[in-house]
């Protein structure tokens, strides 16, 4: 029995935004495309994108809206990062239950 979780390709996806805010129906369309052009993995609300300046609300809805479209075709990774220490627990536990299947998970930076 193999512990492997992942394996190949996964994507850091951009969040779209417009101007009333985060452009879901931009961001399911390009969940969409990266699964159907055969991507292994997805990362929603990575380390090195907009995360940070989301408030965790955002943060969360992002992440289930993610949840939901990945709907189980690729394993899905959920960022958790926080850049202020007060926020730094916030995300994490704002994931559905069956949802991502991983987390990269840092410490908050002072």
């Amino acid at each position: 029995m193999s512990n492997e979780i992942f394996r190949g390709i996964a994507t850091a996806l951009i969040t779209p935004f417009n101007d009333k805010g985060v452009d879901y129906e931009s961001y399911g369309r390009l969940i969409d495309w990266q699964i159907e052009s055969g991507i292994d993995a997805l990362v929603s609300c990575g380390t090195s994108g907009e995360s940070p300046t989301l408030s965790v609300e955002e943060h969360k809805e992002i992440i289930r809206f993610a949840v939901e479209r990945v709907a189980g075709r690729v394993p899905l990774v959920a960022g958790t990062r926080r850049h202020r220490p007060r926020r730094g627990r916030g995300p994490a536990g704002g994931v559905p239950p069956g949802g991502g299947g991983g987390g990269p998970l840092r410490g908050p930076s002072p």
